[in-house]
């Protein structure tokens, strides 16, 4: 099992009930993998992971002030890799995203006193990204590892999306290496429709409850640059 913390950053804009808005928020989330890996021949493994993050609790920031928590989806993973030789290594990977999983509950001040509160269940449906990719080991300490992956889009209504990656790494001794990394995902452009019940209250005394319908529409690019440090005990 391993412990997983990242932050996030989330810039939002829209029409509400109440008039344009525009809101950010930073924040960090905490989760595990836990897997398990088969050695089928010398050269071959098998592996599974299941990849979890908790509940993330986040203050936006802008138009209005605003509470959020957020479920982000569970991923599941299923993988091959195979030793071509001493210097080259293939995979090939299968994941599928839980977005079934994801709501939002946001508490919003939208005036002095009185505040919004909604609870949105999106209704989405998983995904899945098949990807593959290499190792090319070109001197005895330095790996370049180059890779390829497709998602279907079926969250929602959405386009496929295209990643690349391409990574290098420094091995320094048997247990300690480092390594630097670049992602990069195509254009994607996706729309959500759902209810969402929504309740304004003032001075804790409910004024008004609703069901409206959210309507998000998203298009958007992908770019992530890691640096990982690996120590094993």
């Amino acid at each position: 099992m391993v412990g997983i913390f990242k932050k996030s950053k989330f810039d939002s804009k829209g029409l509400s009930s109440f008039g344009p808005y525009e809101e950010t928020a930073t924040a960090w989330s905490q989760g595990y993998i836990v897997g398990a890996l088969y050695q089928w021949t010398e050269n071959t493994s098998i592996g599974l992971s299941y990849n979890h993050f908790f509940e993330t609790n986040l203050d936006a920031t802008g138009t209005y002030h605003s509470k959020i928590a957020a479920q982000f989806p569970d991923t599941i993973n299923i993988g091959l890799r195979h030793r071509v030789n001493d210097k080259l290594t293939v995979m090939l990977n299968l994941q599928e995203v839980l977005w079934r999983q994801f709501y939002l509950q946001q508490h919003t001040e939208i005036a002095s006193g009185m505040t919004s509160s909604a609870h949105s269940h999106l209704n989405l449906k998983n995904s899945h990204l098949l990807s593959a990719g290499l190792a090319y080991r070109f001197t005895r300490k330095n790996v370049l590892d180059l890779g390829i992956g497709v998602d279907d889009g079926k969250f929602t209504i959405s386009s496929r999306r295209l990643w690349l990656s391409a990574g290098l790494s420094h091995r320094f001794s048997k247990q300690c290496s480092i390594g630097l990394s670049y992602l990069y995902g195509s254009k994607q452009t996706s729309t959500v429709e759902a209810e969402n019940p929504v309740t304004l209250a003032s001075g804790g005394n409910t004024l008004a409850e609703q069901v409206n319908t959210l309507t998000m529409q998203s298009s958007n690019i992908v770019q992530i640059v890691a640096l990982g440090f690996h120590y094993r005990f």
